[in-house]
């Protein structure tokens, strides 16, 4: 009964770390028990975001060295959420990424078989509500594995030409192919009122349409995110949605959380963010 969302990039850059923390901190915030996956195995971040340095990686769980539940780690306390939050962390070693980048396609196979079962784990033995994936960009197994048993997928990309071209390649070649339902998050957009007066970050609705047909995708946009240089200068280091929760970029994604909230979770009979429904 849970819902499975998969957040990609074609490449790096585009703050789709940030929102895969962001919207994990918020669907915990509104009551729902939610699990983040690191699944950026060629540049794993999400242990600077939340500080935390487990005793089993994601990786372990793949390599057959643990089981899912013991890469788990409960943040819930630490953050004080309605909901569950726990994180699986992807191990930051050199050494660990480079013999991830070499695993051979029997290594891929069994990978996948390991995280439909951790799937399986945390929506029918934990009774998750939640679970969120965090991938390498682009077109890697990886990625591919986590939005093959992924119910949506938030593409995240930047309004240049070549994050544009390269997002088009990788619907076709993956999206298109697995069937998933697809939005898209236009993060850090520079508006034209910025770029002049580097003052008014607002972006008007009209804007937002106008920058929203120009992309020539046929997916529907969640959400388009302006650029903050305060969020630029933070380095990664807060995750906004815990720390600074009437920050704007926190406003966006809200909508964004809810609009899964209102189609994919009740839908499932998950609880309202008022806790009263029934699971």
């Amino acid at each position: 009964m849970g819902f499975a969302l998969t957040v990609h990039s074609h490449k790096g850059g585009t703050g789709k770390t940030s929102i895969v923390a962001n919207l994990a901190a918020l669907f915990a915030k509104k009551t729902y028990d939610t699990c983040l996956v690191d699944y950026d195995f060629r540049a794993p971040s999400q242990h600077v975001l939340f500080r935390s340095e487990p005793e089993h990686w994601i990786n372990d769980y793949l390599d057959g060295g643990c089981g899912f539940e013991e890469c788990l780690v409960d943040l819930t306390d630490r953050y004080g959420t309605k909901g569950k939050l726990v994180v699986a962390f992807s191990n930051p070693d050199p050494q660990a990424i480079l013999e991830m980048m070499t695993k051979d396609k029997a290594w891929q196979s069994t990978a996948l078989r390991r995280i439909m079962e951790a799937r399986d784990t945390l929506f029918n033995g934990l009774n998750f509500d939640v679970l969120i994936f965090d991938t390498s960009p682009g077109i890697h197994s990886s990625a591919v594995d986590a939005i093959a048993v992924s119910d949506a997928v938030i593409l995240v990309v930047r309004n240049d030409s070549i994050d544009l071209a390269g997002a088009r390649f990788m619907v076709k070649a993956i999206y298109q192919a697995l069937g998933k339902k697809t939005s898209m998050i236009i993060n850090k957009v520079v508006s034209e009122k910025i770029a002049e007066c580097g003052i008014d970050r607002k972006i008007d609705r009209s804007e937002e349409l106008d920058l929203t047909k120009s992309l020539g995708f046929d997916y529907p946009v969640s959400a388009v995110i302006p650029c903050y240089c305060e969020l630029m200068l933070d380095g990664g280091r807060t995750i906004q949605a815990l720390h600074n929760p009437n920050h704007p970029f926190v406003e966006k994604l809200t909508a964004v959380a809810q609009q899964y909230e209102h189609s994919e979770l009740r839908a499932r009979g998950q609880p309202r963010s008022d806790g009263n429904e029934a699971r």
